[in-house]
C-alpha cells in the first residue's frame, strides 16, 4: 500500500522522490511506545488504516467496526456500548503523542483521524530544510553575515591539526575504560544501597520496569433525564446545556416515582471527583518520577493489558478489575451478607469495616483498601487503591504518594517489608466533603 506525497496544503505533487511505503510507516507507528502498550489500539488503527486506503465506506461505520474489530455481536447496540468511540479517541490521542515524539521525527507520513469520522487521512511530510541557507541573491548582507562569510572562507581556513600518536590514543583508551569502570561500581554500590525511604520502597518494584505504568479507573453508571422528562420540570435557577438537557432539577415530591421513560441509563462515562484526584496526583509523582503512564477508564481496557506493564487500579466497587484482583487478598471488597461490613478480612474473621457518612454524605469516616502485589494474576506488579466510596479512594491514593504517609507502614512492617506482598486497610475522617490523612488499622505481609 503506498500513498503519494502531498504539501502543505494536501495537493498531490508531481516529484521525482518515491512515493512512501504506508505499511512501513504504520508498522513504526504501532511498535512505538505510545502503541505498544494496548494491542487493541494496534489492532483498530491497522484496521482503519487499512479500510481508509481501499475507499470502503461501509467498513467504516461504527457498527461494522465493532463487529469486525471487538468482536460484537451485528445486532449490538451502539447507544449502550460505545466501545468504537471510546477505543477511536484513544487512537486519536496515542497519535498525537507519536507525532510529538522522538519517534517519529524520521517519519515521512502523518496519519489522522479526524473528530467525528472514522476515516484515516494521510499527509506527507517534506524532509525539513538545511538550518543554514544561501544568501538570496540582491540582499545586504548584514556586519555578522560578513564576518561569518569571512570568518569561513579558503583564505582564512584553520590548519589541520595533527594527529595524536598511537601512545596517546592508548593512554586515553585506558583512562576513559577506568572512568567507565568506576560509574558501574559506583551505580552498583548505588543499587545495593537501596531506596532511602519508604516511600521508594513501596514503588521501587513498579518502577522498576522500562514500560510505562497502566493507570486504570473505574467508572460509575448513573441515570440521565430524558428531554421528555426534563421538559416537565422546572426549576428557579434551571440552566441549559447546549443540547437542552436540564443542569438542574427540582426534587421529587412526596411519593412521587420515577419509571424507565424518565430516565436512561449512561455506563462507563462518568468517574467521581475522588478517583480523578487520585489519577492527578498519581499522573504528579510519576511525572516526577520520570517515568511513563498511561491514563484509561470505562471499557478501555482489558485483563491482557495488565500483563504488558505495571498498573495502578484505581476505585472499589466501581472498578471491575480491583474485583476480580483482590477477591482471594486478606482483605476483600466481597462484604457480609447483610452488606454493612464492605471490607471484609477473609478465612471466616469477624473484622470488618464500613464507611459511617452523614445523610448529606459531607461527614463521618470512610476506608479503603491499598494493595501492593508483586506477582499478581497478570504477571506484573499491581497496586490496588479501592475506597468503600469515593472518599476511602482518595485518601489513600495520597496515603502512596506521600513520603512521610509511608513512615507510619515501616513503624510496624517487618524488615523485609519491601520485597513482600502487602494489604493495608486504612480509614479516613470526612469533614466537609474533604477527606483527611489515612491511617493504618490493620496489615498484612507474604
Amino acid at each position: 500500500m503506498t500513498v503519494s506525497e502531498k504539501d502543505t496544503n494536501h495537493q498531490p505533487l508531481e516529484t521525482n522522490v518515491s512515493s512512501v511505503r504506508l505499511d512501513v510507516v504504520l508498522d513504526e507507528i504501532l511498535r512505538s511506545a505510545p502503541f505498544s502498550s494496548s494491542r487493541q489500539c494496534q489492532t483498530l488503527l491497522r484496521y482503519l488504516v487499512e479500510k481508509s486506503g481501499k475507499g470502503g465506506e461501509e467498513s467504516l461505520k461504527e457498527r461494522v467496526i465493532g463487529v469486525e474489530v471487538f468482536g460484537r455481536s451485528p445486532d449490538y447496540n451502539t447507544g449502550d456500548d460505545p466501545i468504537v468511540r471510546a477505543r477511536v479517541g484513544e487512537v486519536r490521542k496515542r497519535l498525537a503523542q507519536y507525532y510529538l515524539s522522538e519517534e517519529s521525527s524520521h517519519t515521512r507520513i502523518k496519519i489522522t483521524i479526524p473528530s467525528g469520522s472514522y476515516r484515516a487521512t494521510f499527509e506527507f511530510l517534506p524532509e525539513e530544510a538545511p538550518v543554514d541557507r544561501i544568501q538570496p541573491a540582491g540582499l545586504p548582507q548584514s556586519p555578522v553575515q560578513k564576518e561569518a562569510a569571512t570568518q569561513l572562507s579558503p583564505a582564512s581556513a584553520v590548519p589541520i591539526p595533527k594527529l595524536p600518536n598511537a601512545l596517546t590514543v592508548t593512554r586515553v583508551c585506558v583512562a576513559g575504560i577506568i572512568f567507565a569502570c568506576l560509574i558501574a561500581f559506583l551505580i552498583f554500590v548505588i543499587r545495593r544501597a537501596g531506596p532511602q525511604n519508604a516511600l521508594d520502597q513501596f514503588w521501587v518494584p513498579v518502577l522498576q520496569s522500562s514500560k510505562p505504568v497502566l493507570i486504570y479507573t473505574g467508572t460509575n453508571a448513573i441515570y440521565m433525564p430524558t428531554e421528555i422528562f426534563a421538559a416537565k420540570r422546572r426549576h428557579p435557577q434551571e440552566h441549559e446545556q447546549s443540547d437542552g438537557r436540564l443542569l438542574f432539577l427540582s426534587a421529587l415530591a412526596p411519593g412521587e416515582t420515577l419509571t424507565s421513560a424518565d430516565v436512561y441509563p449512561i455506563n462507563y462515562e462518568f468517574t467521581s471527583v475522588g478517583d480523578m484526584s487520585v489519577n492527578v496526583r498519581l499522573a504528579s509523582f510519576l511525572t516526577a518520577q520520570h517515568h511513563g503512564f498511561d491514563v484509561r477508564a470505562g471499557e478501555n481496557i482489558s485483563i491482557g493489558d495488565l500483563r504488558e506493564s505495571p498498573s495502578v487500579l484505581v476505585g472499589g466497587y466501581n472498578n471491575f478489575l480491583t474485583l476480580q484482583l483482590s477477591h482471594n487478598l486478606p482483605f476483600a471488597l466481597d462484604g457480609s451478607q447483610d452488606g454493612r461490613q464492605p471490607i471484609q478480612e477473609s478465612g471466616g474473621a469477624k473484622e470488618g469495616w464500613s464507611s459511617r457518612l452523614d445523610a448529606n454524605r459531607a461527614n463521618g469516616e470512610d476506608y479503603a483498601i491499598v494493595a501492593r502485589i508483586l506477582n499478581s494474576e497478570t504477571g506484573n506488579p499491581v497496586i490496588i487503591v479501592a475506597g468503600v466510596t469515593s472518599f476511602g479512594t482518595r485518601a489513600a491514593g495520597q496515603f502512596i504518594t506521600n513520603a512521610e504517609s509511608l513512615k507510619a507502614l515501616t513503624a510496624t512492617a517487618p524488615k523485609d517489608w519491601a520485597s513482600k506482598n502487602l494489604e493495608l486497610v486504612v480509614r479516613t475522617v470526612v469533614l466537609k466533603s474533604d477527606p483527611g490523612a489515612a491511617t493504618i488499622v490493620a496489615a498484612r505481609y507474604w
